[in-house]
């Protein structure tokens, strides 16, 4: 990743260098992009939202959720502690699509037949998501929302079937 100008194309860089047959670590992307960016505004987990959205349009098929949570509240990638690095620190009650993921991925595989199955339902569930999160209502929890998202998907996909 060299000569990015920005976040975006950091991880873009990124990105263009990984496989996308091979599984990508969110906790990897995010301490190559902060090794770039020390001193971006966002967290870690809005830094993984957007590569998991970027990955998906490049086509990317496997995607690990290893980031992990810092004593301080803070949203950190193992072994993202560097010096000087300020923490990073999500707001208490802001959501995000990564932070629902186990819980998203378990409803997914209690309604599929299989793994593969519950990662396509899974998949899809993400890119609505993603594709309509402008037009959620600000009063309907965003878990709720979610939820409600894959199991229409979950749905429609055992009716298709």
């Amino acid at each position: 990743m060299t000569n990015s100008s920005t976040v975006t194309d950091a991880i873009a860089d990124f990105l263009e260098g990984a496989c996308p047959g091979e599984v990508l670590s969110l906790a990897h992307a995010v301490n190559q992009i902060r090794r770039i960016f020390p001193q971006c505004d966002l967290t870690d987990l809005e830094l993984a939202e957007i590569v998991v959205i970027r990955a998906l349009e490049m086509g990317f098929v496997s995607v690990m959720y290893d980031l992990t949570r810092t004593e301080g509240g803070g949203n950190a990638s193992h072994g993202a502690a560097s010096a000087g690095r300020r923490a990073h620190q999500a707001e208490p009650r802001k959501k995000t699509i990564i932070a629902a993921m186990p819980k998203l991925g378990r409803i997914a595989r209690k309604m599929a037949h299989d793994h593969e199955h519950a990662d396509q339902i899974l998949e899809r569930a993400l890119l609505v998501a993603i594709a309509t999160i402008h037009s959620r209502a600000s009063d309907q929890p965003f878990e709720e929302w979610l939820c409600g998202i894959l199991r229409r998907i979950a749905s429609a996909s055992r009716r298709s079937h």
